[in-house]
């Protein structure tokens, strides 16, 4: 404990402007539509303390308050809507890993079973095998995507056994039936699952922890320097059936109150070849695979192949592997891509990517085939000057907007995407950085919308002072919501942003952090959308009257 270290977080967030779910309403009309207003405050509220003694330990709790929820009051009388507790330690005798509490688990290429987060394509175009550590601390606020219960891992030479448990309960619409023999004590089953993790109206907490999910399930691996086979196997039940209501496009979909779910992993290293894949089959028959290839041909080039197979009824309730959609299911796909580095100050990445869909999907009444191209030069001259080009460009079939009568067409949805980005190191205390990023999008019978973003961010941080300060000012033009352009932004500590820029305005964020002797550190966040061409942003009860949205955050640091 003495020679570990403690860290507490506090944050507050808040939309400065007045949204439409919190404003004032009459008593009888709020009887007539409860669920038009929000409960709480418009304010967001996190505290974390953690204690970490290297990789060996860690223990600590979460609690998060998302706009419109109760605080101490009302239906939140125990203060936080959501609370996270784990105990973690590693490396004693033959226990690798133990977990109590929450945690996140990930076997393989998180075909078969894995939770967490976990990247797609992106311009590391060598960036597809999955690596991650098989048992995890749960720290984040998602409070349906991880497990809750013990976990552990045993090591016995070259064998490694893991287990585990969790029983937890997660948000879904509940729905009363009459007659069927998947109802629960109450007459329920579920139609849906909810990922929100939002209660703030009396419609959102019926759905709060409707459904109590649980896990059982392991993972077995032989592992040698140079080869890694592993088998997983889990079963899960619901204690409430899931009954969708069966349409063509979802009949494939999981329902009922079990699942189980196996699969084989494995990963081989021969010479400058690295050979990784797995194959992973859900009880009702549906079957997923995946299989790559990584190649250093040479000091300069490396080369990866990655194939993947996933059935239209393939049923994991946790998998989070390679694929163009949302989830490994109805999808064939073949993915090459390619690093070149000719010297030491270029550096060119290639992929691409091409895929398909035997059987509808969201957008999709039909078998589609689309592919999609990533290219980015970079030249690094010098430690003080980084600059990239990069285009992408993908082609993704989809049904006529103009006439959504006709399921049996589909169109060609075509996007492009060119930015170039140029960051300098001015001194040791400021760096610039510029970025210009130009879209198209639209579909092949239509006129394409465009739009583009520019902006300046300045990084001030002297090596003398305790402050330092991050700054962006940005520009931007698109034709709609559809030819949006995402562009990541600097936030406080744990926090990522990546907003969506859309119709036309200008965008600046600054943020002022002071640390103390590293004992304390606090952060300023203040962001603001200001829109040229609207009246109001947002919709729903989200909706802000006028051409502007304001968001600042505090956050506080205690480390001792």
């Amino acid at each position: 404990m003495r020679d570990g270290q403690n860290e507490l977080f506090l944050r507050w967030t808040r939309t400065l402007e007045p949204q439409s779910g919190f404003a004032p309403i009459s008593d009888s009309l709020l009887a007539l539509k409860p669920n038009s207003r929000y409960l709480g405050s418009p304010d967001r509220l996190y505290m974390r303390y953690r204690y970490r003694f290297g990789n060996k330990i860690s223990f600590g709790s979460t609690g998060e308050k998302d706009p419109g929820e109760e605080f101490f009051r009302g239906t939140q009388k125990n203060g936080f809507d959501f609370y996270s507790a784990h105990f973690l330690i590693r490396d004693i005798g033959p226990l690798k890993t133990l977990a109590i509490g929450d945690y996140q688990v990930s076997f393989g290429q998180g075909l078969t079973f894995a939770t967490g987060l976990a990247l797609g394509k992106t311009a590391n175009s060598l960036n597809v095998k999955r690596t991650s550590t098989t048992i995890r601390p749960y720290t984040s606020v998602d409070e349906n995507q991880f497990m809750r219960g013990a976990a552990a891992t045993m090591k016995f030479g070259k064998m490694e056994f893991t287990g585990f448990v969790s029983r937890n309960r997660v948000d879904a619409n509940r729905i009363l039936v009459e007659d069927t023999s998947q109802v629960n004590d109450e007459g329920f089953v579920v139609s849906s699952l909810q990922t929100s993790g939002i209660h703030a109206t009396p419609a959102e907490l019926e759905d709060k922890g409707a459904l109590l999910l649980s896990h059982y399930g392991g993972h077995t691996a032989w592992k040698t320097k140079r080869t890694n086979i592993g088998a997983t196997a889990v079963y899960s039940t619901l204690s409430t059936a899931l009954e969708k209501n069966i349409t063509y496009l979802n009949q494939f979909d999981f329902t009922g109150k079990s699942n189980l779910v196996t699969g084989l992993d494995f990963n081989h290293i021969w010479r400058n070849f690295n050979f990784f894949g797995e194959f992973s089959r859900s009880v009702n028959g549906g079957m997923a695979m995946q299989s790559g290839i990584l190649a250093s041909l040479d000091p300069k080039f490396s080369l990866v192949l990655f194939y993947r197979n996933y059935q239209k009824n393939y049923q994991s309730l946790f998998a989070n592997a390679l694929a163009e959609g949302s989830r490994p299911v109805n999808e064939k796909g073949l993915y090459i891509g390619a690093e070149l580095r000719p010297n030491p100050n270029w550096m060119i990445n290639v992929y691409f990517d091409s895929f398909e869909s035997n059987w509808l999907r969201s957008g999709v009444t039909g078998p589609m085939r689309g592919y999609e191209f990533l290219g980015q030069l970079q030249w690094r001259p010098n430690k003080k000057l980084d600059m990239y080009f990069r285009v992408r460009t993908r082609t993704k079939p989809g049904n006529d907007p103009n006439d959504p009568e006709a399921i049996d067409v589909l169109l060609d949805k075509e996007q492009n995407n060119f930015r170039y980005q140029f960051s300098y190191k001015a001194s040791d205390a400021i760096t610039l950085r510029s970025r210009f990023e130009w879209m198209d999008v639209g579909y092949s019978n239509q006129e394409k919308e465009k739009g583009y973003v520019i902006y300046q961010d300045v990084v001030w941080k002297p090596m003398s002072s305790p402050l330092s300060l991050t700054a962006r000012y940005a520009l931007f033009d698109t034709d709609s919501y559809n030819s949006r352009i995402y562009a990541y932004e600097n936030d406080v500590l744990y926090v990522f942003s990546i907003p969506a820029y859309y119709y036309r305005g200008s965008r600046f964020y600054g943020i002022l952090r002071y640390q103390y002797k590293k004992r304390f550190d606090i952060w300023l966040r203040y962001a603001q959308f200001l829109y040229n061409n609207r009246t109001s942003v947002g919709s729903g009860m989200n909706e802000i009257e006028g051409n502007r949205k304001s968001e600042v955050r505090i956050q506080i640091r205690f480390s001792f």
